[in-house]
Formats: structure tokens, C-alpha cells, sequence
């Protein structure tokens, strides 16, 4: 009988290696290995994007400061300085304007340079750098535009040939801007995902421009790349392999330790507990899967069982600690995201610029008293628009909710068409104004924003002189009022309109991609639905409705 019952218990053995141990650690093994991969890509996906955006953020405030300089030098105080500074007049008005310029942006000089490299006027609040060559100026008349990249003076300098007021075929001198390189490197330092990331930045020829010190060395690293255009810079993560994976394998080598014990355990309890393993193990290969899939809020919960609920607690801390990480690199992304601030303002600043602008000139052009009033009202209600454009820019981590009122479409759309009238008339655009009056519930100036929004991509989406843009508005079978916005200009891909709301994401060499960002979260705060259909080379409509009044 003795001898019966230890061979029965050596069999039970070599079943339960071959049946059950060996099944356990091959599925724990092929279940991590899955896991590992999925959240390999995963992360790797998000460093990708990360890279990426951080590129865009610095390629964005590259562009800030180009269309600065742009506007500056087709200012015509600023223009006609380079005729009147040998006679002094007006220089002060040049040298305060360019001081106010100075004081509000984060540049340190702003100077006038005439064609043979003489200051007219300057205005700096670190030195600036005057040994400029006569190549330099001759190289600037050339192309009208160039950067002087200064590395070992952490500083950038933007120059941009000037034109006669009168005759924009003369160029009477130069402007420059002085930039420190701090601002366009910020968005590189910023990024903090873990302990030991290399960040670096290099020029087109290979040279470091910024690179951050850590004293963790590796072996391996995985890297991700991205360029900025333009600049031609090149922006790097160097993320070693060990800390990437550090947590899986920790916890990987942990559990199949964890594996052999409660392998060890089953075998002396095997008969007496086989039926009730079998439900909670199921339960954790189920939970192994969610967590393979990039479940990561998955948690398995286990309350039963003191050694099967350990290792389901372990897979979750494993849940936990990779949803840590992840947390991590979304935060990181929102650190990012502050460059979009800059962005949002230069790009939504324009649309009541260029209605301040309009009714300005023809302002200018009409000598009627109730006109000039009238047009002065709205300038003031431009200005008002802007300055709230940019109060919600820049309380970005607390948006103000929508005022939603009832209000008149028709109205709203009126005042747009107005404000874009002098682009409609550049491109000799026909419009199909079918709209009639519906009473709606909405924040005002927020449904002007979207309706501007989406008529100047309209704009310059179809070609001149052959466009044509229509506007409908209705009833729906719900009877919800309806507004379409239609044109017959170029269209978006099918594969694409997906992502024409995307932060980044457009198909105008023009544009940055921000606008129908910003149209959909104002669609969603006032709860209008929107349907957008395209066909390349036809046209595109969008359609909103809106909720009732």
C-alpha cells in the first residue's frame, strides 16, 4: 500500500508537470509575451506622436515669429522710416513702436538696418548682434527672407527684406528680429516621460543644437525622430529599452515565480481544489487577454482565493503601474499642448483682424456720417470678439462655458457674410444665399466663430472666378433647424475625413490645421450635430443642427 501510494503521488507529479505546470507557465510565458508586444506598440505609438507634436509646437513658433516679421515689415510707419530717418522725422514714433513690439512678445531685439548695414533704429532688451556682413544684407535682397542660426550666441535672427511704401518693387532696407533660441527649444526640454530619456536636437549638418544630460546609461535605446520643416532640425528621443520595459519584466519574472509556487501548492491540494481553480484561473487568463488587447483600466478584481488573488492583485499593479506610465506620457503631452495657446491666438486672431481691417478701409472711403457710425460699431464688435477669443485661449485649463441664448441664424450668418464680403468680391466668388430666419438657442458669438470658420475654408477651397458657395437652412423631419455651408471646390479624400477635425491635420498649405479643432469642441459645447460630405474635385458640405429652442 505504500509503495501503491507514493507511486500514485510520483504519477500525480508528472501528470500535473506535463498537464498542468507546463500549460500554466507556457500560456502565463505567450500571454506576457502578447502583452509586452501590445503595450510595446502602444507606447511606441504614443512617443511617435509625442515627437511629432513637439516638432509641430516648435515648427509653430517658428512660423509665429516669420508671420511677425512679415506683418512688421509691411507696416507703414515702419516703411516709411527708411525715407524719413536723415531727416529725423517720426523716428521716435518708429522707436517707441518697435519698444511696444518688443514689450509685448518674448523677442530680444527688433532693429532697421538701410542697404548698406546702418541702424535707423533698434529697440533690444538683451545686446543685439550687429556684426552683420555686407554677404548677409546682399543674401536678404535676394530672397527676401532668411534666418542666421546662432548657436553659440543661443540665439536666432529672422531677416526680411522691406519695401517703399509707395512702390513694393524697391526694397528701402531690412528688419531683423532677434530670437533667443530658449523659445523654440522649450517644447524638447519640456518633455519628461521617465528617468534616463536622452532629448536632443540637431541641425541639418549634424549638429547638436540642445541635448539633455542624464547619468543612467544604456546599452540599447529605442529612438524616435521627428523633423521640423523649415528650420531643418531634427528632434530625437532616445528612450533606453531596460526602462521602457522594466515594470513588464520585473513583473514577468515575478509571476512565473509566483506560477511555480502555486504550482507546487496545487499539486499537494490538486484533488481537493482542482474544480474550484478552474473557474478563478479562467478568470485570470480572461484578465491576461484584456490587458493583451491595451485594456489597461481592466482590473480582474479577484475577492477569493488567498493565492490566486494574489496573482490576480499582481496583474492588476501591472495594469496599474503601465496605466501609470501612460498617464505619464499624456500628461507629458499636455505640457506640449501649451504651444497650441501661441498657435490658436496668430491663428484665430486673424478672422476679427481682417473684419477691423475691412471696416476700417472703407471707412476711409465713404464720407457719410451714419456710415462712419456704423462701421465704427462694428469695429468695436470685433474688437470685443477678439478680446474674448483670446481670454479663452488663455484660460485653455478652464474654458468658460457656452452663454447660450436664443438668437436669430439669420442675423449671425449676415454679420459673417458681411466680415468675408471683400474675399468673396478678391475671388470673384458667387454666393447662393437660400437661408431663411430661424429663432435658435446658442452661444452667439461662438456660432459666428464656427460660421466665419467654415466659410473662409469654403473661400479658399474653391477656385477663383469659377466658385460658387451655397447656403441653405431648413427644418429637418424632427423639425430641427438645419444650416449647410456648400461648396464646388477641391473636396477631401474619403480616407480622410476622419481626420479633418484633428489638431494639426490640413490639406492647405496656408493653414495649420487648428480651425475645425476649434469648430468642433464649439459644436459640442453647444450641442449642435454636424455632418460633413465630400468628394474630391466636387465639392464639400457641412451641415449643422441644431438642438431645440
Amino acid at each position: 500500500m505504500y509503495g501503491f501510494s507514493l507511486s500514485f503521488k510520483w504519477r500525480i507529479l508528472i501528470f500535473y508537470l506535463f498537464f498542468g505546470l507546463m500549460p500554466m507557465l507556457i500560456i502565463s510565458y505567450y500571454s506576457f509575451s502578447s502583452a509586452s508586444k501590445s503595450i510595446s506598440k502602444i507606447t511606441e505609438r504614443q512617443l511617435t506622436a509625442l515627437v511629432e507634436r513637439v516638432a509641430q509646437q516648435t515648427f509653430s513658433s517658428y512660423e509665429k515669429v516669420k508671420d511677425d516679421i512679415f506683418q512688421l515689415s509691411e507696416n507703414p510707419l515702419v516703411q516709411l522710416s527708411f525715407l524719413q530717418f536723415s531727416y529725423g522725422q517720426r523716428m521716435k514714433t518708429v522707436q517707441d513702436k518697435l519698444s511696444q513690439h518688443i514689450a509685448n512678445s518674448d523677442y530680444e531685439s527688433i532693429a532697421l538696418y538701410t542697404p548698406l548695414g546702418h541702424i535707423i533704429a533698434k529697440s533690444y532688451l538683451s545686446t543685439p548682434y550687429e556684426n552683420l556682413s555686407r554677404k548677409v544684407f546682399e543674401k536678404v535682397f535676394e530672397n527676401d527672407f532668411i534666418i542666421l542660426e546662432k548657436f553659440n550666441l543661443n540665439k536666432i535672427i529672422f531677416l526680411k527684406r522691406v519695401f517703399d511704401y509707395e512702390d513694393e518693387t524697391n526694397p528701402v532696407g531690412i528688419l531683423s528680429i532677434e530670437v533667443g533660441l530658449s523659445k523654440f527649444i522649450k517644447f524638447v526640454k519640456g518633455i519628461n516621460i521617465g528617468e534616463g530619456v536622452i532629448k536632443s536636437i540637431k541641425d541639418s549638418n549634424g549638429n547638436i543644437i540642445y541635448k539633455s544630460q542624464t547619468d543612467l546609461v544604456s546599452d540599447t535605446y529605442k529612438i524616435f525622430t521627428s523633423n521640423v520643416p523649415n528650420l531643418n532640425w531634427a528632434i530625437t528621443l532616445s528612450v533606453p529599452n531596460k526602462v521602457l520595459l522594466k515594470d513588464i519584466i520585473e513583473l514577468k519574472n515575478k509571476s512565473i515565480a509566483f506560477s511555480i509556487l502555486v504550482a507546487i501548492f496545487a499539486f499537494i491540494s490538486a484533488m481537493f481544489f482542482i474544480n474550484r481553480l478552474m473557474s478563478p484561473l479562467k478568470r485570470i487568463i480572461n484578465g491576461i487577454n484584456q490587458f493583451a488587447s491595451g485594456k489597461l483600466d481592466y482590473r480582474i478584481n479577484m475577492k477569493k482565493g488567498k493565492e490566486l488573488k494574489l496573482l490576480s492583485d499582481a496583474f492588476d499593479d501591472m495594469a496599474g503601474n503601465l496605466q501609470k506610465r501612460q498617464n505619464e506620457l499624456i500628461q507629458a503631452n499636455k505640457l506640449a499642448s501649451l504651444g497650441l495657446l501661441s498657435a490658436g491666438i496668430a491663428h484665430e486672431i486673424k478672422n476679427p483682424l481682417a473684419g477691423i481691417k475691412t471696416s476700417i478701409q472703407v471707412q476711409m472711403m465713404k464720407t457719410d456720417d451714419k456710415i462712419i457710425k456704423d462701421l465704427s460699431k462694428g469695429i468695436l464688435e470685433e474688437v470685443d470678439r477678439l478680446n474674448k477669443i483670446i481670454s479663452d485661449l488663455l484660460n485653455f485649463s478652464k474654458p468658460s462655458p457656452s452663454n447660450m441664448t436664443k438668437c436669430s441664424l439669420q442675423q449671425s450668418i449676415k454679420h459673417c457674410l458681411h466680415l468675408i464680403k471683400k474675399d468673396l468680391t478678391d475671388k470673384n466668388i458667387t454666393l447662393v444665399n437660400n437661408t431663411e430666419d430661424f429663432e435658435i438657442f446658442v452661444d452667439e458669438s461662438q456660432l459666428r466663430q464656427v460660421l466665419l470658420n467654415l466659410l473662409l475654408n469654403a473661400i479658399n477651397a474653391v477656385e477663383k472666378d469659377t466658385g460658387v458657395i451655397t447656403l441653405n437652412s431648413g427644418l429637418t423631419e424632427n423639425n430641427s433647424v438645419f444650416l449647410s455651408i456648400q461648396d464646388n471646390g477641391k473636396g477631401i479624400p474619403e480616407n480622410r475625413i476622419n481626420q479633418i477635425f484633428d489638431p494639426f491635420f490640413s490639406l492647405s498649405h496656408e493653414g495649420i490645421g487648428l480651425g475645425l479643432s476649434v469648430v468642433f469642441s464649439l459644436l459640442q459645447q453647444n450641442k449642435i450635430t454636424h455632418i460633413v460630405e465630400s468628394k474630391e474635385n466636387i465639392g464639400t458640405k457641412f451641415t449643422l443642427i441644431f438642438g431645440e429652442v
